[in-house]
């Protein structure tokens, strides 16, 4: 049996194996093992955990963004195979986290496998996926840069497209076109909000120090009248 025709779940299971004893695995190691089934799993594997709405420790949404970042624009570019930076390959992330990425995800992978069927080839075909590319990569800006609720919906809106692209599925990928779209305009309604109210809150500011000012002024003028 070819690596084409191995299920997915027993690549990640297989990976899980190999890693078991080790402390870390780098992302470049995870690349390598699973880059001869594409973009697909590889961006639902670095997509899965952030999914999750869970407290990860600093940084970590970032290091997992950043391949979905640069796979993204390698799909939009049209490469056949999946490519890690050697600065983002070294990177690595603890064994532990990664295994439990895996276990939460396998069997969900088996359910997946049984569901997706050939649907909608047009989202599919070398225009669909360079569509994919465009929504992953807004999507992956969105998780790598520190957003209240930027990372979950998004992170789900690309694993949800990878699915879909792993089987071909067109009806699974435009449901994650439309997951990632809710995703992005929350993301964007998060930073629209915070600027607008930094915006004024420092109007108020200004404000107070003006009334201050005006009214200091204002003794000063009151003394020299007297």
């Amino acid at each position: 049996m070819t690596s084409e025709q191995v299920p997915a779940s027993k690549l990640l299971e297989d990976l899980a194996e190999l890693k078991k004893d080790t402390e870390t695995v780098t992302l470049g190691d995870i690349s390598d093992h699973l880059s001869e089934r594409g973009f697909a799993i590889l961006m639902i594997l670095f997509a899965f955990p952030m999914a999750i709405p869970l407290p990860y420790p600093p940084g970590f949404t970032t290091i997992l963004g950043l391949p979905l970042l640069i796979f993204s624009v390698q799909i939009i570019m049209g490469m056949s195979k999946p490519l890690l930076p050697k600065w983002i390959a070294k990177k690595t992330i603890k064994t532990s986290h990664l295994i439990f990425a895996i276990e939460k995800s396998a069997k969900y992978f088996v359910k997946a496998e049984r569901f997706l069927r050939p649907r909608l080839p047009y989202f599919s075909s070398d225009t669909g996926e360079r569509i994919i590319g465009v929504v992953s990569l807004l999507c992956s800006i969105s998780v790598v840069l520190p957003i209240m609720f930027g990372n979950a919906i998004p992170s789900a809106g690309i694993l949800i497209m990878a699915l879909g692209l792993l089987g071909k599925d067109g009806a699974v990928i435009l449901f994650g076109i439309i997951v990632s779209i809710i995703g992005l305009f929350i993301a964007t309604m998060v930073v629209y909000l915070f600027f607008y109210g930094a915006k004024m809150a420092a109007g108020s500011i200004l404000k107070g120090f003006h009334k201050i000012i005006m009214k200091e002024v204002g003794s000063v003028g009151t003394i020299f009248t007297d």
